[in-house]
């Protein structure tokens, strides 16, 4: 089956943004087509099955945490302003809860903090990560 254009655009940011994980801007189409993201999404799309995707959200998801980790030491160290660095956090844990919902749909919860998964076995809106202790609602 041929993917709509709609769903290239979106893999297409998706493997942008796993190669780009601090950058917080939206490229456009036509940079994702000049950069060869578009069609490495296409073909992407047109061979991939459930797991690879639930697979590519999920690596993207934990360097989003790894970014925002990196980005609250440096606002430890005093490399950052914490007005800078509160912008790019809350950018990043946006983006985070996005992924996190995203894989949640595929039957898996992920912990927002440590990116560990497990299979989610009943419809509660809160869950504790059994790695890292976080309780957090689930999306």
């Amino acid at each position: 089956m041929t993917p709509t254009r709609d769903e290239i655009e979106e893999r297409a940011l998706e493997l942008w943004r796993l190669s780009n994980p601090s950058i917080l801007i939206t490229p456009e189409p036509e940079e994702l087509k000049e950069s060869g993201y578009w069609d490495r999404a296409r073909r992407d799309l047109m061979t991939s099955d459930a797991s690879k995707d639930r697979e590519v959200l999920r690596r993207v998801a934990q360097s989003l945490l790894e970014e925002l980790h990196r980005i609250q030491d440096h606002l430890g160290e005093g490399l950052l302003s914490e007005s800078e660095s509160k912008a790019v956090i809350a950018g990043l844990i946006k983006r985070v809860e996005e992924l996190s919902a995203r894989v949640a749909v595929a039957t898996d919860i992920v912990c927002p903090r440590c990116g560990h998964s497990w299979p989610r076995t009943s419809s509660s809106l809160y869950a504790t990560c059994s790695k890292c202790n976080r309780h957090f609602r689930v999306v």
